[in-house]
């Protein structure tokens, strides 16, 4: 299973006091069940943040580890912000966020982990996201979400 780090939920996994989902989702990334994906030059720079926030430290860390055990699928960058591009001039994003989108659309990742409402609006929105449809973590039950054998088309081409 593939899925993508919204900026807004980077503290969560990555932040000095990770969420108890958080840590969840870091530890399926860890443990080689799920791989995030990244791509685009506007969410690297996003999750890759500044020096002093420790999220972004923390994500800088364990990115090189990641790459190497696989646990990492890196999008081309400008495939991804051609598709950002796209979907900005067609206007089907409720959301700041087409980039995300983008990565989703170029890569196949179905699954995202955000808080920003509006962006979860626009990932599970068939218009926008479709074949498989896209689907939001963290679930009511998102340790069962991750481990389940279902969820495992999510990947699309990564």
């Amino acid at each position: 299973m593939c899925a993508i780090l919204d900026n807004s939920a980077r503290d969560e996994v990555f932040g000095d006091t990770p969420t108890e989902r958080g840590r969840a989702f870091h530890e399926w990334l860890n443990a080689g069940r799920g791989r995030l994906v990244i791509g685009g030059t506007k969410l690297r720079a996003e999750l890759a943040g500044n020096r002093r926030q420790p999220g972004s430290v923390n994500f800088r860390k364990w990115l090189p580890e990641a790459i190497r055990l696989g646990r990492l699928a890196q999008w081309d960058d400008n495939e991804v912000d051609n598709v950002a591009s796209d979907l900005e001039e067609q206007g089907v994003c409720q959301s700041d966020d087409p980039h995300v989108v983008a990565l989703a659309r170029a890569s196949g990742a179905r699954l995202l982990y955000t808080i920003d409402r509006a962006l979860q609006q626009d990932f599970t929105n068939p218009v926008v996201i479709a074949n498989p449809r896209g689907k939001i973590y963290p679930t009511e039950r998102y340790r069962d979400f991750l481990n389940d054998r279902r969820n495992r088309n999510l990947c699309g081409r990564g």
